[in-house]
């Protein structure tokens, strides 16, 4: 749970800017960023143009050192899926 969360100033900024992007170190279900791209639909979808969660696959986390650094979230990755 992301708490306090300052909605108003998300929602502020969706509606300049259309979009919403959000990341997190956590699977993509459930997740903190699938709440606030909800919140955001309940109270500015016709500002909405484009939301993207960017977050670690669905799947336990790899216990190896080279499939945790495939499964975890790059400056990169984060980057490249935000331009898409």
């Amino acid at each position: 749970m992301l708490l306090p969360r300052d909605t108003d100033s998300i929602l502020t900024s969706v509606k300049k800017t259309t979009r919403l992007v959000t990341a997190e170190d956590s699977c993509v279900t459930c997740g903190v960023g699938a709440e606030i791209v909800a919140r955001v639909t309940e109270r500015a979808m016709g500002s909405l143009e484009n939301a993207v969660r960017i977050a670690c696959p669905d799947i336990p986390v790899p216990f190896t050192p080279p499939l945790q650094k495939a499964y975890m979230l790059g400056k990169e990755m984060i980057e490249k899926k935000a331009e898409e």
